[in-house]
């Protein structure tokens, strides 16, 4: 669960199939799948302790016209900027269009465990439903209309998300089963449920983004006084 270090050097990767100049929504999930053996490589997972991924389609940054986008909490930047430009000249199926990981040594100052709460939520969330993701067995579909039905319908009622994802996570993520055997299971969703005012995150604002690509609309609209503040 806690696995980003309390010093990183950060930045992000963007991603797009190749000939285009635009990702959608169904061109994110190719992606997504593409680049899922890039995290059992040496080069990445050495020095990549922690990363997140998700859609992003916006003009604000370098993917105004859609990308899959990986954020990396790295240990050695220089390294895991390699490793992913190795990777990506090593498969034509997938399009490196913008890396911008900082080589740089992380910085002196550690930071809080306050601070990386969300951070380590974001990278359990990844590698949860990474686990999730194409696995023999399971109804991606189904799982989306799930994860919006919980996010807009159920989270208001306040129905815990433990109770609704718990045993599909517990059934086919081997990460999730590692955190629950040494008793971290309560803390993924805590944090998963929680609201970080700093970062404006809401809560399950990772598990929205990296399954369901968009943000409805709704997502920012109900009463904030549902969310747990933290």
């Amino acid at each position: 669960m806690n696995r980003v270090p309390s010093r990183f050097s950060g930045g992000s990767a963007y991603f797009r199939l190749p000939d285009s100049e635009t990702l959608d929504t169904e061109g994110y999930f190719k992606c997504l799948n593409l680049i899922k053996p890039l995290f059992a490589r040496p080069d990445f997972r050495d020095s990549t302790p922690g990363f997140y991924i998700n859609y992003i389609k916006d003009p604000n940054t370098p993917a105004p016209k859609g990308s899959l986008r990986l954020s990396v909490f790295s240990v050695d930047g220089e390294r895991t900027r390699k490793s992913i430009e190795n990777f990506v000249g090593e498969n034509s199926g997938i399009k490196l269009f913008h890396n911008d990981v900082s080589t740089e040594l992380p910085p002196e100052k550690e930071k809080s465990p306050e601070e990386l709460e969300p951070w380590n939520c974001f990278d359990a969330t990844t590698q949860i439903v990474l686990d999730l993701f194409n696995v023999s067995g399971f109804n991606w579909n189904e799982f989306q209309d799930l994860v919006k039905s919980y996010r807009f319908n159920l989270l208001p009622q306040g129905i815990p998300a433990k109770e609704v994802f718990g045993s599909i996570f517990e059934t086919y993520s081997k990460f999730y089963k590692q955190i629950k055997e040494v008793a971290l299971d309560n803390e993924f969703w805590e944090a998963l449920m929680s609201h970080y005012p700093a970062q404006s995150l809401l809560p399950m604002h990772m598990l929205v983004n990296m399954v369901l690509t968009y943000d409805d609309p709704r997502y920012y609209l109900l009463n904030a006084n549902i969310f747990k503040t933290r």
